[in-house]
């Protein structure tokens, strides 16, 4: 059965937490987790309740990753801490040295952190223990992107990285014509990854080689989204773009009239985008042609996160709003 939310926007419920711009929450089995400021917080689906919050000594700036019942969380405090999700109590807590701006990556029993400095450190699973730390790339901001037990790595000034998550030595690197600071994608064949000048590339997961490069224009913030035979790209100038996996050639554009940091979500043909002007959108991913809009007024970066039957929007000012059905 479809999500309510794939046709028509209905609002369960709507809380305040703290707010962090540009981390998106990460979905666990009974609700969220939140970066918020100098907090991550849990969240339960039912109503939005917070469950419990953990204090850090600096900002969040990476969502939390999860492994086993446990949730592990890096910030510009370059400490890796390990969570335990039902109750936010540490159970890790690992000096990095260098601050964390990029998601991190699990790969099957491993953690990769890319840190600021351009460091890369692999840790083996549950316990952390470190397996290598490499000096990859003059920093690395962009979330890093884990295909079954393969390694993606974006780092400053755009060089994809593809890394053998043993030893944490290339596989294979291409320099790209710009700098990279969105999340790069895959199908599981293939590397998309968008840049600052609105070039959009396409790599062979197994070698590097290139496929195809297309130019969408506008400045590319937010990650791209890859399925259905396609490749969706949002603009910062709020351009939608749908490409062809094959060979990058144009489907579809749409022009969503606000500024777009946030990656788009694509559920079944649906294509869900949340805008700065406040505005979540969605569109038919086939044709482009809007199918729904929930109106708003306060800015949000953020991807949308789906989990638990429903779709969960939060706003730069801390609005945290859930649409669909009974979780």
């Amino acid at each position: 059965t479809a999500p309510s939310f794939l046709h028509e926007p209905p609002q369960r419920w709507s809380v305040q937490v703290p707010a962090a711009p540009g981390i998106a929450p990460t979905a666990t089995e009974d609700g969220l987790l939140l970066g918020t400021g100098t907090r991550i917080v849990s969240v339960a689906k039912a109503e939005g309740d917070v469950t419990w919050s953990f204090l850090t000594t600096e900002p969040c700036a990476a969502s939390p990753v999860l492994h086993g019942e446990r949730a592990l969380a890096a910030g510009y405090d370059g400490r890796l801490r390990g969570l335990a999700l039902d109750s936010g109590a540490p159970e890790l807590d690992v000096e990095l040295a260098g601050a964390v701006e990029a998601t991190p990556a699990v790969a099957g029993d491993r953690l990769f952190v890319g840190a600021l400095d351009g460091i890369l450190h692999g840790f083996a699973l549950p316990e952390a223990r470190p397996i290598f730390s490499r000096k990859l790339a003059t920093g690395i901001v962009a979330p890093l992107l884990a295909v079954g037990n393969d390694l993606v790595v974006v780092g400053i000034p755009g060089k994809v990285h593809r890394v053998n998550p043993e030893d944490g030595e290339d596989m294979w690197s291409v320099q790209l014509d710009a700098r990279v600071i969105a999340a790069p994608a895959s199908d599981g064949t293939h590397v998309i990854v968008g840049t600052e000048t609105g070039t959009v590339h396409c790599l062979t997961l197994a070698d590097g080689e290139r496929r195809w490069t297309r130019d969408v224009g506008g400045v590319i913030e937010a990650a791209p989204v890859v399925g259905l035979g396609s490749v969706f790209v949002a603009t910062h100038d709020g351009q939608l773009a749908c490409l062809a996996m094959e060979d990058g050639r144009p489907r579809w554009t749409s022009a969503t009239a606000a500024r777009c940091l946030a990656a788009p979500v694509l559920v079944q043909d649906v294509l869900i985008v949340a805008l700065w002007d406040g505005t979540v959108r969605a569109f038919d991913a086939g044709r482009g042609e809007e199918r729904w809009r929930i109106e708003g007024s306060t800015p949000i970066t953020t991807a949308p996160t789906v989990a638990h039957g429903m779709l969960y929007v939060v706003t730069l000012e801390g609005d945290l709003h859930a649409y669909g059905g009974a979780p």
